[in-house]
């Protein structure tokens, strides 16, 4: 979704207009149904958020009109934002696929 919602000519840049990318999210076939009812996130505190949450949370608070996939992505952490010298690492998970199953169906 992130590089349908690049310009043409422009599949090579790192950041997209925010707006044209959360449009195409909330309007999407499979996640317009989905966006209002399934949690993506958990904070530090347990409190959950939908799709639909956490875009308005990401568009209040990240005020630039473009936006990258990693700040994207840092929006799904469990404080919804990365301190200063943290960084996202992408890699093969710390658990198996089993563990991710069952915590998420607890």
């Amino acid at each position: 979704m992130f590089n349908k919602s690049k310009p043409k000519g422009e599949e090579k840049t790192e950041e997209i207009f925010k707006e044209v990318f959360f449009d195409n999210l909330c309007f999407d076939e499979f996640f317009e149904p989905i966006s209002e009812t399934v949690d993506v996130r958990e904070s530090v505190d347990g409190i959950r958020e939908t799709l639909d949450q956490l875009l308005y949370r990401l568009d209040r608070d990240y005020t630039e009109p473009k936006i990258s996939w990693e700040t994207f992505l840092e929006a799904f952490t469990k404080r919804g934002k990365l301190r200063p010298g943290e960084q996202l690492i992408f890699g093969p998970p710390l658990r198996s696929k089993e563990e991710m199953i069952a915590e998420t169906q607890r």
